[in-house]
């Protein structure tokens, strides 16, 4: 008897061991997420997050992207809840559809080995880590295509959201012109005076102005809005009529003469030209607040302190 019950302490040690080494960091009603499962998970994350960025990890550069582990679990408490949602719709993700995934991205591949490499490559555990992965993907997509059908626009909503994002489709005030660039203020007037006396105003920039970017093109900036020029330029290209000389104008550069030849005044795209732009919008922004209460209401707890070992809690 005494030999039973030392093996049953043993048992409940070896368990309680066990859950330390490996602690839930999410669960959601029966689902539970362990610390191993959440590290398989963000190295896979990881690995995309930089492939998108043009970067090369490594398995030893993971330590690198620590400070995301945090993020990264709120995002995935954020999934999980939007598939309980799907779930409680009656959605699921049939297994032939995830082998047919698979099957097409094997078809890139020479071999399984290749296939694994590539896998390995990507921060992928195993194959069967990759196929929950594309099952919980397609289940998140099919939810929040379900939450988006049922989502009604006003059209009062439609004006509200234009009216507030105006600036989105507001076209800048622009003015076109052409400028020649020299060292000295005297330069500057005799060129000016020439320009008077009826000299083209082109063929003399491309033979003084020392704007290496304009000159050659006759002194030609295009067309340019308020706030890309220096301002002391900018004020006088805006304040002169168009076909008219400016002033002698000094900025940091030097000393320049302006000819503006257009003007493009502000506009304002009406609404009914991107009512589908503005439709989306407004849709995006009712299903975040749809998914933002899914979160409210759920059960779905995280614990990002059990993220990092102990040795790196500490750390500054």
């Amino acid at each position: 008897m005494r030999k039973l019950i030392s093996l049953f302490f043993l048992l409940v040690i070896s368990f309680s061991l066990a859950e330390a080494d490996d602690p839930v960091v999410l669960q959601l009603a029966d689902t539970t997420i362990t610390l191993s499962e959440f590290d398989s998970r963000f190295s896979v994350y990881a690995f995309d997050l930089a492939a998108q960025r043009g970067l090369n990890l490594t398995p030893e550069d993971l330590p690198l992207l620590n400070e995301l582990r945090p993020f990264y679990l709120d995002q995935l408490a954020t999934e999980f809840v939007v598939r309980q949602a799907g779930e409680a719709r009656g959605l699921t993700v049939e297994e032939d559809f995830v082998n047919e995934q698979i099957a097409s991205i094997k078809e890139n591949f020479d071999s399984d080995e290749a296939f694994l490499t590539a896998l390995e490559a990507a921060g992928f555990a195993s194959e069967d880590l990759l196929r929950t992965l594309i099952s919980e993907s397609e289940l998140s997509r099919r939810t929040v295509l379900a939450l988006r059908q049922n989502i009604e626009v006003k059209d009062y909503q439609l004006e509200l959201w234009y009216k507030a994002n105006q600036e989105r489709y507001t076209q800048a005030a622009e003015v076109c012109a052409r400028h020649i660039l020299v060292e000295t203020l005297p330069e500057a007037e005799a060129l000016r005076d020439e320009l008077v006396a009826g000299a083209d105003f082109a063929t003399l920039a491309q033979e003084v102005s020392i704007d290496p970017g304009s000159g050659p093109r006759g002194g030609d900036l295009g067309c340019f809005p308020s706030g890309v020029m220096v301002p002391v330029f900018e004020e006088a290209a805006f304040a002169t009529p168009v076909g008219e000389l400016s002033e002698i104008v000094e900025s940091q550069f030097g000393f320049h003469i302006i000819l503006p030849y257009d003007r493009i005044e502000q506009s304002v795209t009406p609404l009914a030209d991107v009512r589908e732009e503005v439709l989306a919008a407004v849709e995006n922004d009712v299903l975040a607040k749809l998914i933002e209460g899914l979160r409210e209401n759920s059960t779905v707890e995280v614990f990002p302190d059990l993220l990092s070992p102990p040795e790196e809690v500490d750390q500054p």
